[in-house]
């Protein structure tokens, strides 16, 4: 961990006016096909913080609406509409919403199996130009099938286009 962010420690922190939309393995375990752990949708609003020392699995975020500061290369860089963050397994992962701002996005939380080489090879994670609607899509499909009818051919479906989505 660099040394001038050594003061971050392992955060979770969501606030009431963040609205957060998640569908997890336990739930929907065709996402553990992909070794996927969770995906999710937030409409986040300050104070909503997250820190990872020590990353476990890779992590996508795919901003689609407002912006966020995410921690590249030891400065806060500015997380907009049309871009994502991609985070290998085992490294400082950080990012938060700004005061007076909402910030929209999804994301793709995976596992990192001990006998898996991880899909991303990266040391840090790194932003880039992406266009998140459709893994949005797949994501919204996906927790309104898990939380209706269930039905496992169409849930499957969703998990497949979020996994194409995310690659």
């Amino acid at each position: 961990m660099d040394n001038s962010h050594a003061h971050l420690s392992e955060t979770h922190m969501v606030g009431r006016q963040t609205h957060q939309w998640i569908v997890r393995a336990e739930q929907c375990p065709a996402l553990r096909w992909h070794h996927i752990r969770h995906v999710g949708i937030a409409d986040a609003a300050h104070p909503y913080k997250m820190v990872r020392t020590n990353l476990s699995g890779a992590y996508l975020l795919a901003c689609f609406g407002g912006a966020g500061q995410i921690l590249l290369d030891g400065r806060w860089r500015t997380c907009r509409e049309d871009m994502a963050c991609l985070a290998p397994p085992h490294v400082l992962h950080a990012f938060h919403c700004v005061p007076e701002s909402r910030w929209s996005f999804c994301w793709v939380r995976y596992d990192h199996p001990q006998d898996r080489r991880p899909f991303i090879s990266a040391s840090a994670p790194v932003l880039a130009r992406f266009d998140g609607r459709p893994l949005r899509s797949a994501i919204q499909g996906l927790h309104d099938e898990v939380n209706s009818s269930a039905d496992p051919v169409a849930i499957q479906h969703w998990t497949e286009l979020i996994q194409r989505y995310a690659m």
